[in-house]
Formats: structure tokens, C-alpha cells, sequence
């Protein structure tokens, strides 16, 4: 029996899912034009881009909204286009340089927070994305 860090099934964190039997976890409508935070399990990540906990993002099929809720600021880049390119992998792509993300979605718990592990030029990134309250809501 081997023991890994990285999780071996795809499907709901909680609730299974097997190798030949995937469930659906990657699904569009449930995650574009919605506010997400990302948080890194990597160390590495956090010290090299300090910046991004303090973000929400508003993920849209052509482009994205950063909110800085520390500072109360926002930018927005119409250069990123998000789809799901099969049933448990959302790709994340920089349409002015080309650069794609994977981000292969295992599962979502009972709080809306999904575990992720994002890969970028081959390296894996495991973490979460959460919800985060629209803070242009009034």
C-alpha cells in the first residue's frame, strides 16, 4: 500500500467518485460570473504572492474582476477566457500570452469551497477556491 500526498480519485471530496466512474465536478454555470477566493496549501506559493489572499475574483467567460478587500480596490483583465474542457477540469486560459491553466476540481464541500489542484507549465498547485460575498453588492 503506497501512501500520497496528492489524491488519487477524481469526484466529490465528500461523496466518492472512482477511476472509470468520474463525477461531474467541473460545471460552468456553477462557478463563471461568480466571486471566489483562492487559497494555496503551498507555502512556496503564499511568501512568492503574498497579494492574492487578499483577493476575490469574479471569474466571467471573457475576462475577470480582481477585488482587493483589504484595500478596496479593483481591477479588471479582459484577457482570460475560463471553460470546462471536460467533466472535472476547468481550463483557465491568458489570451494575450497564451498561458494555460488547469485547474481539475475534486469535489466541493459543505461550505461551497471546492478542492482544487491548479497546474501551470507542469507544476501542480493544491488548494481551495471559496465563495466570496459580492463586495459591489450594497
Amino acid at each position: 500500500m503506497s501512501c500520497a500526498s496528492e489524491p488519487q480519485l477524481t469526484g466529490y471530496k465528500y461523496g466518492g467518485g472512482t477511476d472509470g466512474g468520474r463525477i461531474r465536478t467541473c460545471i460552468e454555470e456553477d462557478i463563471v460570473n461568480k466571486w471566489w477566493k483562492f487559497h494555496s496549501y503551498n507555502s512556496i506559493v503564499n511568501i512568492a504572492i503574498p497579494g492574492y489572499k487578499d483577493l476575490c475574483v469574479l471569474t466571467g467567460k471573457n475576462g475577470i474582476l480582481f477585488w482587493n478587500e483589504e484595500e478596496s480596490w479593483g481591477a479588471y483583465q479582459d484577457n482570460w477566457d475560463w471553460y470546462c474542457s471536460d467533466i472535472d477540469t476547468m481550463k483557465v486560459v491568458d489570451t494575450d500570452t497564451g498561458e494555460n491553466y488547469s485547474v481539475q476540481i475534486f469535489g466541493k464541500d459543505y461550505q461551497g469551497c471546492y478542492d482544487i489542484d491548479i497546474t501551470v507549465a507542469g507544476i501542480a498547485i493544491r488548494g481551495d477556491m471559496c465563495p466570496c460575498d459580492d463586495p459591489l453588492e450594497e
